[in-house]
């Protein structure tokens, strides 16, 4: 048998819809793939079987860190890659992790490797939420394990324990689809139950608040946030890679319910000093003074978040610590208050450069691109679609586009309509490419027939006369601005309708 090198370890239950994407950047990485299965109900164990990895069973115990460690028991390899089924590494990163696993492999202090960890929405287009760093990969050794029902942290025990450390490996990124909107408010309700029932059982731990924290703002109690969030400032340990999290927290739920300007900034003061370097508190503060309506403050404090995240990006390369930031999800925002404000006082070309800054960013943001559409409104259908395409994929991102077009821009609108291979009417083009008197000798007759052939089904007895009216009148279809447009239609047709059936005679 080859020499088990690298063993990648995973628990899974109904992982069908990730797992494949886990499985296809394992096979790359790893000797073999260690997958322990919880009760999964769907074909999760015949794609593991299938690509090849070793599956076992187990049977779950509300305990993710018992489920891990065991897994952690079956590995042979070496090193241990520990994503989860949610997660994966882009094949760019692949030489950077091996080049480190060589590199260190000779130095038996470093027995981990903290990776930079990004959460994305696949909900959303893939768009980056927060950020933050994450232990995914240590040596393969028995006094290393998980402790903790919920967020589960490897400690190490064995001796030497001062001497041992976990190395920042920047150059690796490992990206995180489970906070995804279809998904997080599910995680949350399930790990607040753990939570708490373990709380119940064994009493509280150091870490719990930050954690309850989280929940509970998911969740949308930002009274239990504000509370969970202000006691995990107050505790010596601190989650790896999330150690401005409680904070951050503290300071959303305060913002959201509506606390008194001064309570707010003490808070962000507080967390100003503990993390000097950290762009996230100054966004903060800045979504408050914006709340408040204070449009002064808020740009001064978001222009300041702008400067330090430059500082910030730039010390993190320089730097071997390991502080987190969610600034790469809040830029996008960030770029868009910037420009909003800019916008209204007249200072238009510092406006356009800030929303594209912010479309560079995140181009599915669509705040951004509204109001990119209205500083661009003005200008040539040619000039518009021309700086549309410099952001957007004009076929692929045509769908998300349309939507988001005004009625003053119908030359943009048909171009993207026909990109997206949208079924376009001969009337609505003439009406869309500005043939006024074309269009209306089209649109007139076009209705004129459908109209027609409704009462013809209706006399006929037909009660179904949808099929006869075409896709404008489908409320099925489309994006729900096209839906809603189309059940108007539809509802003035029926009424029109109503009052045109044939009233049945009685033969005397």
């Amino acid at each position: 048998m080859a020499k088990i090198e690298i063993s990648a370890c995973v628990i899974v239950k109904n992982e069908a819809e990730a797992l494949p994407r886990w499985l296809a950047c394992m096979r790359e990485l790893a000797d073999e793939m260690v997958v322990v299965d919880t009760g999964s109900t769907d074909n999760t164990v015949a794609l593991a079987k299938a690509a090849g990895a070793r599956v076992f069973s187990y049977q779950w115990q509300d305990d993710f860190a018992a489920a891990k460690n065991f897994a952690l028991t079956q590995a042979r390899g070496h090193w241990l890659l520990l994503l989860d089924a949610d997660e994966y590494i882009q094949p760019q990163d692949f030489p950077a992790l091996r080049q480190a696993l060589h590199d260190y492999e000779r130095r038996p202090d470093i027995i981990g490797f903290v990776l930079h960890l990004v959460n994305i929405d696949t909900d959303n287009h893939n768009r980056a939420k927060s950020e933050g760093w994450s232990l995914r990969i240590c040596r393969n050794l028995p006094t290393l394990r998980y402790h903790g029902a919920v967020h589960e942290a490897l400690i190490y025990e064995g001796p030497g324990r001062g001497q041992k450390q976990m190395q920042l490996l920047a150059a690796v990124t490992v990206w995180h689809t489970g906070y995804s909107s279809h998904i997080i408010r599910r995680k949350a309700e399930r790990n607040l139950r753990i939570l708490l029932a373990r709380r119940e059982r064994e009493g509280a731990q150091p870490l719990d608040d930050a954690y309850l924290a989280d929940c509970y703002y998911t969740l949308g109690d930002y009274a239990q946030t504000a509370q969970h969030a202000e006691r995990a400032t107050k505790q010596a340990e601190q989650a790896v890679g999330r150690e401005t999290r409680a904070y951050a927290l503290w300071i959303q739920a305060l913002t959201l319910l509506d606390r008194p300007a001064e309570e707010v900034a003490a808070v962000v003061a507080q967390a100003e000093q503990a993390y000097p370097l950290v762009p996230d508190f100054l966004v903060l503060a800045g979504y408050d003074a914006w709340r408040r309506g204070d449009y002064q403050q808020a740009e001064q404090q978001l222009q300041a978040s702008l400067v330090r995240y430059a500082a910030f990006l730039e010390h993190r390369q320089d730097s071997t610590a390991v502080t987190d930031s969610e600034m790469g999800g809040l830029l996008p925002n960030v770029c868009w208050e910037l420009a909003t404000i800019a916008h209204w006082r007249g200072r238009d070309t510092e406006a356009l450069a800030l929303v594209e800054q912010g479309l560079q960013t995140n181009r599915y943001f669509a705040a951004n691109a509204r109001l990119w559409l209205r500083l661009r409104g003005g200008a040539e259908a040619a000039v518009v679609i021309s700086g549309l395409n410099r952001f957007y994929d004009k076929q692929r991102d045509a769908a998300f586009l349309l939507p988001l077009l005004p009625a003053t821009l119908p030359q943009v609108r048909l171009y993207y309509l026909r990109q997206a291979q949208a079924e376009v009417s001969a009337g609505e083009s003439y009406l869309l490419a500005g043939r006024w008197p074309a269009a209306s000798a089209e649109l007139s007759e076009d209705v004129a027939c459908r109209s027609q052939l409704a009462i013809l089904a209706l006399a006929q007895g037909k009660t179904q006369v949808r099929p006869y009216l075409g896709q404008a009148y489908d409320t099925t279809q489309g994006t729900p601005e096209v839906q809603m447009t189309a059940q108007r239609r539809w509802a003035r047709l029926q009424r029109s309708l109503a009052d045109m059936q044939p009233v049945e005679r009685t033969r005397k």
